[in-house]
């Protein structure tokens, strides 16, 4: 009986981190989706209304971001990632061991 409980677990365990992936790529997909359609729902509102308060910069980063997180799912998120790691990295001048020089470390909190 309690080999039979490890297999069940083992099992689980095993096919849960082979599906988790997918189900992490679709929930950042539903969020770039959700984005979209709160940047949808802005536009409208924005013309609609005579107030004038729509941040118009924010509703275009919305549709930016949403639409790559969409198209991409988690690969946008590691891309924007290490993006910002090389930024990082390019500001303090080198590289050692996968953390920024000393250098930049003095501006940061």
């Amino acid at each position: 009986m309690k080999g039979l409980l490890m297999w069940s677990i083992g099992k689980f365990l095993s096919e849960f981190q082979k599906n988790s992936s997918s189900w992490v790529n679709t929930v950042v997909m539903i969020i770039g989706l959700a984005m979209l359609g709160f940047a949808a729902y802005k536009i409208a509102r924005g013309v609609i209304s005579k107030k004038g308060d729509t941040n118009w910069v924010m509703v275009i980063i919305m549709i930016v971001l949403g639409a790559y997180m969409f198209a991409n799912g988690t690969s946008s998120l590691t891309t924007l990632g290490n993006t910002g790691k090389d930024a990082v990295v390019k500001m303090g001048g080198d590289d050692r061991h996968g953390m920024p020089s000393s250098t930049i470390l003095w501006y940061l909190p």
